[in-house]
C-alpha cells in the first residue's frame, strides 16, 4: 500500500495565498518566508477544544482590520475520508469563534472527489449545529472563497 498523498492540502492552501497577497491581506500561513520569525509563536496554534492541552493549527489565518478570519482547507481529489472530517471541522471552528479566538472562519472545500460537497455547501447543512458562532462560519468552494477575496469581503 503506498502512503496517501497529502500535499494537495498545501497545494489548495497555496492557490489561495496570492490572491490574499494582491488584495492587501495580512495572513499566516505554513512555511511563508518573511510573516514571522522562528522565534516567534504561530498565530495559527490555537487551543484544540475537543483535545486536552493539544494544539490545532489553522491552515491560514487573515487578520482584517482588527479581525482574526480563519480558513481551513479541505481537498477531496478522490473518494475518502475528508467527509468525514468536515463536521468535526464545523465544531471545531464553531468553538475557535464562541471562544473569541476567531471573530468569522471559512471552510474551503475543493476537489472533484466529494459526494456531499453540495449538501456541505448549503445552509441546511449549518443549521444542523446549534452555536451562536453559526453565521460567523462559511462554508465555501474555492471560486467563491477567491470571489470574496477579490472583493475585499472576507
Amino acid at each position: 500500500m503506498s502512503p496517501r498523498n497529502t500535499r494537495t492540502g498545501a497545494i489548495l492552501e497555496y492557490t489561495v495565498l496570492p490572491a490574499l497577497e494582491r488584495n492587501g491581506y495580512h495572513y499566516f500561513a505554513r512555511s511563508v518566508k518573511g510573516r514571522r520569525s522562528q522565534k516567534e509563536p504561530d498565530p495559527r496554534l490555537l487551543p484544540d477544544p475537543f483535545k486536552l492541552l493539544k494544539e490545532h493549527r489553522l491552515d491560514i489565518l487573515v487578520l482584517v482590520e482588527g479581525s482574526k478570519v480563519g480558513i481551513s482547507a479541505k481537498w477531496q481529489q478522490v473518494k475518502g475520508t475528508a467527509e468525514e472530517k468536515v463536521p468535526m471541522e464545523v465544531l471545531r471552528l464553531l468553538k475557535f469563534i464562541e471562544q473569541g479566538f476567531l471573530d468569522r472562519a471559512y471552510l474551503l472545500l475543493a476537489g472533484e472527489g466529494w459526494t456531499l460537497r453540495d449538501y456541505f455547501l448549503t445552509q441546511e447543512f449549518l443549521d444542523n449545529f446549534c452555536s451562536p458562532g453559526r453565521a460567523r462560519l462559511h462554508i465555501v468552494d474555492l471560486d467563491r472563497l477567491l470571489s470574496l477575496i477579490n472583493q475585499r469581503q472576507i
